[in-house]
């Protein structure tokens, strides 16, 4: 019977629609995946937006490959790459979860070796948007207060790298924060924002979620802790 639904859906369904079904199916496998073998509950608003961002990743992806102008100002990265010498390279994150919101940022020089990780955890939800915007200020307020003088930020968010990038305008709450992102921008030397997959951001998208929960900022330098190291090596391996 389940087969036959699936089936019938699919042929009725547009391109598009049969995408979103399937990373929608998936995201749920992934989330139970998740509950089963890590012990940890994924909240059902989580799961949406990690279904939002997989469509939007893999749609901005095809219209960059077929030579359409979505990306034309957000350089795609295909994997974690140096940044060049003398510059430090912060990867961010944000992420809901089920007692509140995390955001993660990690700061990493041109050989690839963590300078710091720093996570945040409030209990106060928001939209993910905002939250995406909230980590690259939180990721440049910490290169900031860590000295560094060029940057190359990267998240996974399309979204607001874009805007960003374009210096979007408006009255909601998000501009507000790209306001503020763009004045501490003034701080630097340089300062490159970069949409980055998610599979190479992971180092950021584990301190967003990192274990045990703790309300509160919480920072590592050079080591961080053993399953978000491992995420650091495997970037380093396919480094370039």
């Amino acid at each position: 019977m389940v087969r036959e639904w699936g089936e019938a859906i699919m042929e009725n369904a547009s391109e598009k629609e049969c995408v979103s079904l399937l990373t929608g199916c998936w995201a749920i496998w992934e989330a139970r995946n998740k509950m089963i073998f890590e012990g940890r509950r994924v909240c059902v608003s989580e799961v949406l937006c990690r279904v939002r961002d997989l469509v939007e990743e893999m749609e901005e992806s095809g219209s960059h490959k077929e030579g359409g102008s979505a990306l034309e100002d957000c350089r795609l990265e295909e994997r974690w790459t140096r940044p060049e010498q003398g510059s430090c390279k912060v990867n961010v994150d944000a992420g809901l979860c089920g007692q509140g919101v995390g955001l993660g940022a990690v700061c990493r020089d041109a050989e690839g070796g963590v300078l710091w990780g720093v996570a945040v955890q409030q209990q106060e939800e928001r939209e993910p948007q905002i939250l995406e915007a909230e980590a690259i200020l939180l990721g440049l307020a910490e290169a900031r207060r860590h000295g560094v003088t060029k940057v190359v930020l990267e998240s996974d968010c399309l979204n607001v790298i874009r805007d960003l990038k374009s210096r979007s305008t408006g009255r909601s709450d998000i501009f507000q924060i790209y306001d503020d992102i763009h004045d501490l921008c003034s701080y630097f030397e340089s300062v490159k924002f970069l949409f980055v997959r998610r599979k190479f951001n992971s180092v950021a998208h584990e301190l967003a979620h990192v274990r045990p929960w703790q309300l509160g900022r919480r920072i590592w330098y050079e080591v961080l802790s053993q399953n978000i190291a491992e995420f650091v090596s495997f970037d380093l391996v396919n480094i370039r």
